[in-house]
């Protein structure tokens, strides 16, 4: 089992490194000032994403921000017990092919849609999860420490989602575009 997970691992990196580098994304730092939309990427064990998810995402709108995002669950069926936010999709991570490469449309589509700022709150280091933050069309990356750091322009180094997205708010708020 160790051998197949290893070889499942390398293939799904050398996977991600190429489909990196088909990705033309041009970065440039944004702030909620300078930005137009924000994509969000959340996780939810459940299918019922926590209180600080759905405050952040109304905060974000309520700088009038478009907000889209991408409600990330064990399976498709938990999601029915989420709440409905609008322009906001959700995925099963049983929507993966033998080696985690989501291929479900939601996910997919998710990848394509251009944001200013993408902002990664599902603590979350899945293959899946990595895949949609490091392929996702967006000129500004956040996320917390962990394996997609790597494929961000910001990083927060935090393990708890309100400290997370209450540094998130500080420092989209406190630092000028130029």
């Amino acid at each position: 089992m160790k051998l197949i997970n290893t070889i499942k691992n390398k293939v799904a990196d050398r996977v991600l490194r190429k489909e990196i580098s088909k990705v033309k994304r041009v970065t440039s730092f944004q702030n909620f000032s300078s930005a137009s939309n924000v994509g969000i990427i959340c996780y939810s064990d459940d299918g019922s994403f926590n209180k600080e998810s759905c405050k952040f995402i109304d905060f974000i709108k309520q700088k009038g921000l478009n907000v889209y995002g991408l409600g990330i669950s064990p399976q498709k069926d938990l999601i029915t017990s989420s709440p409905h936010i609008a322009n906001f999709e959700y995925f099963g991570l049983d929507e993966v092919n033998w080696y985690g490469k989501p291929i479900g449309d939601d996910a997919i589509d998710f990848v394509k849609q251009k944001s200013d700022i993408l902002i990664d709150i599902s603590m979350a280091d899945f293959y899946a999860v990595k895949y949609i933050f490091a392929t996702a069309n967006s000129k500004f990356k956040i996320t917390s420490s962990g394996e997609k750091e790597q494929f961000a322009d910001f990083v927060i180094q935090s393990d708890e989602i309100k400290i997370f997205t209450k540094n998130v708010v500080r420092y989209l708020q406190s630092i000028r575009v130029e």
